[in-house]
Protein backbone atom coordinates (compact mmCIF):
# COMPACT_ATOMS: atom_id res chain seq x y z
CA UNK A 1 0.00 0.00 0.00
CA UNK A 2 3.00 2.33 0.13
CA UNK A 3 2.46 3.26 3.78
CA UNK A 4 6.18 2.94 4.52
CA UNK A 5 7.22 5.69 2.11
CA UNK A 6 9.00 8.60 3.80
CA UNK A 7 9.61 6.87 7.13
CA UNK A 8 13.13 6.10 8.35
CA UNK A 9 11.73 3.31 10.55
CA UNK A 10 8.60 1.37 9.64
CA UNK A 11 7.16 -1.61 11.53
CA UNK A 12 3.99 -3.60 11.03
CA UNK A 13 2.73 -7.08 11.81
CA UNK A 14 3.79 -8.52 8.44
CA UNK A 15 7.16 -9.24 10.08
CA UNK A 16 5.56 -11.42 12.78
CA UNK A 17 5.44 -15.22 12.85
CA UNK A 18 1.66 -15.12 13.26
CA UNK A 19 1.20 -13.09 10.09
CA UNK A 20 3.43 -15.45 8.11
CA UNK A 21 1.55 -18.50 9.39
CA UNK A 22 -1.82 -16.89 8.72
CA UNK A 23 -0.79 -16.41 5.09
CA UNK A 24 -0.64 -20.21 4.70
CA UNK A 25 -3.68 -22.46 4.36
CA UNK A 26 -2.55 -24.57 7.34
CA UNK A 27 -2.09 -21.51 9.54
CA UNK A 28 -5.34 -19.84 8.50
CA UNK A 29 -7.54 -22.92 8.73
CA UNK A 30 -5.99 -24.80 11.67
CA UNK A 31 -3.47 -22.85 13.77
CA UNK A 32 -5.38 -19.56 14.01
CA UNK A 33 -8.71 -21.14 15.09
CA UNK A 34 -6.86 -23.22 17.71
CA UNK A 35 -5.03 -20.12 18.94
CA UNK A 36 -8.31 -18.25 19.35
CA UNK A 37 -9.91 -21.19 21.14
CA UNK A 38 -7.00 -21.69 23.56
CA UNK A 39 -5.85 -18.16 24.33
CA UNK A 40 -8.72 -15.88 23.22
CA UNK A 41 -6.79 -12.73 24.13
CA UNK A 42 -5.29 -11.34 20.97
CA UNK A 43 -5.45 -11.51 17.21
CA UNK A 44 -3.34 -14.22 15.71
CA UNK A 45 -1.76 -12.17 12.92
CA UNK A 46 -1.59 -8.62 14.33
CA UNK A 47 0.12 -6.69 17.11
CA UNK A 48 -2.21 -5.59 19.86
CA UNK A 49 -1.87 -2.09 21.30
CA UNK A 50 0.42 -3.17 24.14
CA UNK A 51 2.75 -5.04 21.77
CA UNK A 52 2.83 -2.04 19.45
CA UNK A 53 3.65 0.28 22.34
CA UNK A 54 6.56 -1.97 23.34
CA UNK A 55 8.04 -1.52 19.88
CA UNK A 56 7.55 2.24 20.13
CA UNK A 57 9.31 2.34 23.51
CA UNK A 58 12.26 0.43 22.07
CA UNK A 59 12.49 2.85 19.14
CA UNK A 60 12.13 5.85 21.45
CA UNK A 61 14.97 4.68 23.70
CA UNK A 62 17.33 4.29 20.72
CA UNK A 63 16.32 7.30 18.62
CA UNK A 64 18.64 10.11 17.58
CA UNK A 65 18.42 13.55 19.15
CA UNK A 66 16.76 15.01 16.05
CA UNK A 67 13.11 16.14 15.92
CA UNK A 68 10.83 13.23 15.13
CA UNK A 69 7.46 12.46 13.59
CA UNK A 70 5.85 9.32 15.04
CA UNK A 71 2.69 7.71 13.64
CA UNK A 72 1.01 4.86 15.52
CA UNK A 73 -2.04 3.03 14.17
CA UNK A 74 -3.86 0.90 16.74
CA UNK A 75 -6.02 -1.77 15.15
CA UNK A 76 -7.75 -3.28 18.20
CA UNK A 77 -11.11 -1.56 17.59
CA UNK A 78 -11.57 -3.48 14.32
CA UNK A 79 -13.82 -6.52 14.21
CA UNK A 80 -13.77 -9.07 15.71
CA UNK A 81 -12.93 -6.79 18.66
CA UNK A 82 -10.54 -9.18 20.43
CA UNK A 83 -8.67 -7.61 23.37
CA UNK A 84 -6.84 -9.10 26.37
CA UNK A 85 -8.30 -9.58 29.84
CA UNK A 86 -9.64 -7.77 31.83
CA UNK A 87 -10.72 -5.47 29.00
CA UNK A 88 -12.55 -8.25 27.14
CA UNK A 89 -15.45 -8.14 29.63
CA UNK A 90 -15.34 -4.68 31.21
CA UNK A 91 -18.72 -3.58 29.88
CA UNK A 92 -20.47 -6.93 30.20
CA UNK A 93 -20.49 -10.38 28.61
CA UNK A 94 -19.97 -10.72 24.88
CA UNK A 95 -21.76 -13.34 22.81
CA UNK A 96 -19.37 -15.41 20.73
CA UNK A 97 -22.24 -16.21 18.38
CA UNK A 98 -22.81 -12.50 17.76
CA UNK A 99 -19.16 -11.95 16.90
CA UNK A 100 -19.23 -15.01 14.66
CA UNK A 101 -22.28 -13.64 12.81
CA UNK A 102 -20.84 -10.13 12.42
CA UNK A 103 -19.05 -10.88 9.10
CA UNK A 104 -22.32 -12.25 7.72
CA UNK A 105 -24.16 -9.13 8.88
CA UNK A 106 -21.44 -6.96 7.36
CA UNK A 107 -22.10 -8.46 3.94
CA UNK A 108 -25.87 -8.23 4.37
CA UNK A 109 -26.43 -11.97 4.60
CA UNK A 110 -28.03 -11.96 8.07
CA UNK A 111 -29.67 -9.42 10.37
CA UNK A 112 -28.46 -9.37 13.96
CA UNK A 113 -31.05 -9.47 16.73
CA UNK A 114 -31.16 -6.59 19.20
CA UNK A 115 -29.31 -8.64 21.82
CA UNK A 116 -26.66 -9.75 19.30
CA UNK A 117 -26.21 -6.17 18.12
CA UNK A 118 -25.81 -4.95 21.70
CA UNK A 119 -23.28 -7.69 22.37
CA UNK A 120 -21.16 -6.56 19.42
CA UNK A 121 -21.38 -2.95 20.63
CA UNK A 122 -20.20 -4.12 24.07
CA UNK A 123 -17.21 -5.85 22.45
CA UNK A 124 -16.42 -2.63 20.58
CA UNK A 125 -16.64 -0.59 23.80
CA UNK A 126 -14.25 -3.06 25.44
CA UNK A 127 -11.83 -2.51 22.56
CA UNK A 128 -12.05 1.27 22.84
CA UNK A 129 -11.36 1.11 26.57
CA UNK A 130 -8.32 -1.09 25.94
CA UNK A 131 -6.92 1.31 23.32
CA UNK A 132 -7.64 4.25 25.63
CA UNK A 133 -5.60 2.58 28.38
CA UNK A 134 -2.67 1.96 26.06
CA UNK A 135 -2.72 5.51 24.68
CA UNK A 136 -2.59 6.65 28.31
CA UNK A 137 0.46 4.45 28.92
CA UNK A 138 2.14 5.90 25.83
CA UNK A 139 1.45 9.51 26.88
CA UNK A 140 2.72 8.87 30.40
CA UNK A 141 5.91 7.46 28.93
CA UNK A 142 6.29 10.55 26.73
CA UNK A 143 5.74 12.84 29.74
CA UNK A 144 8.88 11.40 31.33
CA UNK A 145 11.02 12.55 28.39
CA UNK A 146 12.59 16.02 28.06
CA UNK A 147 10.94 16.49 24.65
CA UNK A 148 7.42 16.41 26.11
CA UNK A 149 7.06 20.17 26.53
CA UNK A 150 7.91 20.70 22.86
CA UNK A 151 5.83 17.89 21.36
CA UNK A 152 2.52 18.13 19.53
CA UNK A 153 0.07 15.24 19.93
CA UNK A 154 -2.84 14.40 17.66
CA UNK A 155 -5.34 11.63 18.43
CA UNK A 156 -7.76 10.80 15.63
CA UNK A 157 -9.17 7.93 13.56
CA UNK A 158 -9.54 7.08 9.91
CA UNK A 159 -13.18 6.02 10.32
CA UNK A 160 -15.94 5.33 12.84
CA UNK A 161 -17.98 2.15 13.15
CA UNK A 162 -21.54 1.21 12.23
CA UNK A 163 -23.74 -1.20 14.18
CA UNK A 164 -26.88 -1.50 12.09
CA UNK A 165 -28.10 2.08 12.57
CA UNK A 166 -28.59 2.31 8.80
CA UNK A 167 -28.48 -1.42 7.96
CA UNK A 168 -24.68 -1.48 7.72
CA UNK A 169 -22.03 -2.89 10.03
CA UNK A 170 -18.37 -2.05 10.73
CA UNK A 171 -17.09 0.37 8.04
CA UNK A 172 -16.36 0.69 4.35
CA UNK A 173 -19.98 0.20 3.27
CA UNK A 174 -21.68 3.43 4.19
CA UNK A 175 -21.23 7.19 4.67
CA UNK A 176 -23.60 7.95 7.53
CA UNK A 177 -22.42 9.94 10.51
CA UNK A 178 -21.57 6.93 12.67
CA UNK A 179 -18.83 6.08 10.17
CA UNK A 180 -17.66 9.62 9.30
CA UNK A 181 -17.65 11.30 12.72
CA UNK A 182 -14.27 10.57 14.32
CA UNK A 183 -12.41 11.93 17.36
CA UNK A 184 -9.87 14.70 16.86
CA UNK A 185 -7.86 15.74 19.91
CA UNK A 186 -4.91 18.13 19.51
CA UNK A 187 -2.49 19.19 22.26
CA UNK A 188 0.86 20.94 22.34
CA UNK A 189 2.72 24.25 22.74
CA UNK A 190 0.47 27.26 22.18
CA UNK A 191 -2.76 25.25 21.92
CA UNK A 192 -5.33 26.32 24.54
CA UNK A 193 -6.30 23.51 26.91
CA UNK A 194 -9.89 22.45 27.49
CA UNK A 195 -11.28 24.14 24.37
CA UNK A 196 -13.86 22.30 22.29
CA UNK A 197 -14.18 23.41 18.66
CA UNK A 198 -17.65 22.93 17.18
CA UNK A 199 -16.73 23.85 13.60
CA UNK A 200 -16.51 21.21 10.89
CA UNK A 201 -13.01 19.87 10.24
CA UNK A 202 -11.69 17.12 8.01
CA UNK A 203 -8.75 14.77 8.41
CA UNK A 204 -6.77 16.07 5.37
CA UNK A 205 -6.36 19.32 7.34
CA UNK A 206 -4.03 17.46 9.71
CA UNK A 207 -1.34 17.44 7.00
CA UNK A 208 -0.91 21.24 6.59
CA UNK A 209 -1.24 21.59 10.38
CA UNK A 210 1.76 19.33 10.96
CA UNK A 211 3.73 21.16 8.25
CA UNK A 212 2.97 24.45 9.98
CA UNK A 213 4.18 23.14 13.34
CA UNK A 214 7.36 21.87 11.69
CA UNK A 215 8.04 25.33 10.24
CA UNK A 216 7.55 24.23 6.62
CA UNK A 217 5.52 27.16 5.35
CA UNK A 218 6.57 27.11 1.72
CA UNK A 219 4.69 23.86 0.97
CA UNK A 220 1.74 24.17 -1.41
CA UNK A 221 -1.31 22.35 -0.07
CA UNK A 222 -5.00 22.64 -0.86
CA UNK A 223 -6.19 22.43 2.73
CA UNK A 224 -6.00 25.04 5.48
CA UNK A 225 -4.34 24.37 8.83
CA UNK A 226 -6.49 23.53 11.83
CA UNK A 227 -4.67 26.13 13.93
CA UNK A 228 -6.92 29.00 12.84
CA UNK A 229 -9.82 27.27 14.62
CA UNK A 230 -8.29 27.91 18.03
CA UNK A 231 -6.27 31.01 17.10
CA UNK A 232 -9.09 33.08 15.61
CA UNK A 233 -12.23 31.19 16.76
CA UNK A 234 -13.73 32.24 13.44
CA UNK A 235 -13.81 29.10 11.32
CA UNK A 236 -15.96 29.43 8.19
CA UNK A 237 -18.73 26.95 7.43
CA UNK A 238 -16.65 24.78 5.14
CA UNK A 239 -17.84 21.85 3.09
CA UNK A 240 -16.35 18.46 3.88
CA UNK A 241 -16.38 15.81 1.19
CA UNK A 242 -16.33 12.03 1.69
CA UNK A 243 -16.54 9.35 -0.96
CA UNK A 244 -17.06 5.61 -1.12
CA UNK A 245 -16.60 3.53 -4.24
CA UNK A 246 -18.37 0.16 -4.24
CA UNK A 247 -15.81 -2.43 -5.37
CA UNK A 248 -18.51 -4.95 -6.28
CA UNK A 249 -18.46 -5.68 -10.05
CA UNK A 250 -21.34 -3.90 -11.72
CA UNK A 251 -22.33 -2.67 -15.17
CA UNK A 252 -22.98 0.81 -13.73
CA UNK A 253 -20.78 2.80 -11.34
CA UNK A 254 -21.96 2.56 -7.75
CA UNK A 255 -20.96 4.15 -4.47
CA UNK A 256 -21.74 7.23 -2.42
CA UNK A 257 -20.65 10.84 -2.12
CA UNK A 258 -21.24 12.72 1.13
CA UNK A 259 -21.22 16.47 1.76
CA UNK A 260 -21.20 17.80 5.33
CA UNK A 261 -21.62 21.41 6.42
CA UNK A 262 -22.14 22.91 9.84
CA UNK A 263 -25.88 22.15 9.62
CA UNK A 264 -26.46 19.63 6.87
CA UNK A 265 -25.31 16.19 5.77
CA UNK A 266 -26.20 15.14 2.23
CA UNK A 267 -25.53 11.63 0.85
CA UNK A 268 -25.78 11.01 -2.87
CA UNK A 269 -26.02 7.40 -4.03
CA UNK A 270 -24.45 6.96 -7.45
CA UNK A 271 -26.66 5.16 -9.91
CA UNK A 272 -29.86 5.56 -7.88
CA UNK A 273 -32.32 8.13 -6.57
CA UNK A 274 -31.98 7.22 -2.87
CA UNK A 275 -30.41 10.51 -1.82
CA UNK A 276 -30.45 11.42 1.86
CA UNK A 277 -30.45 14.81 3.59
CA UNK A 278 -30.12 15.16 7.36
CA UNK A 279 -30.14 18.22 9.57
CA UNK A 280 -27.50 16.54 11.71
CA UNK A 281 -27.22 19.42 14.17
CA UNK A 282 -30.69 18.54 15.52
CA UNK A 283 -30.73 14.94 14.28
CA UNK A 284 -27.24 13.60 15.12
CA UNK A 285 -28.30 9.95 14.72
CA UNK A 286 -29.62 10.75 11.22
CA UNK A 287 -33.00 9.12 11.66
CA UNK A 288 -35.05 11.63 9.63
CA UNK A 289 -34.36 11.97 5.90
CA UNK A 290 -35.67 15.39 4.88
CA UNK A 291 -34.44 15.39 1.27
CA UNK A 292 -37.96 15.28 -0.19
CA UNK A 293 -39.48 18.11 1.81
CA UNK A 294 -40.43 21.03 -0.47
CA UNK A 295 -38.60 23.59 1.65
CA UNK A 296 -35.34 21.66 1.28
CA UNK A 297 -35.23 21.27 -2.50
CA UNK A 298 -32.97 24.27 -2.99
CA UNK A 299 -30.53 22.81 -0.41
CA UNK A 300 -30.52 19.43 -2.14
Amino acid sequence: WGLARGFETYTDSTTSLGYSLDATRFGNKIIEPLSEAWFHHSRFNEFNAHQLNERVYHWFDHRSGRPFFLLIHYNDAHDSYEVPSPYDHLFGPVSEEAKRLLPEAKYGRVELTNSQRQSVITAYDNSLKYIDSQVGELLRSLERSPECSNTYIIITADHGEAFGEHHAYTHGWDLHREVLHVPLVVAGPGIPAGVRITAIANTPQIFPTVLEWAGIKQATVHQSSLSRMWDTHDAPDETTLSEFIDPTPSSAPRGMISITTRKWHFIHYRGSHRDRLYHWHTDPLEQMNVSELPENQAIV
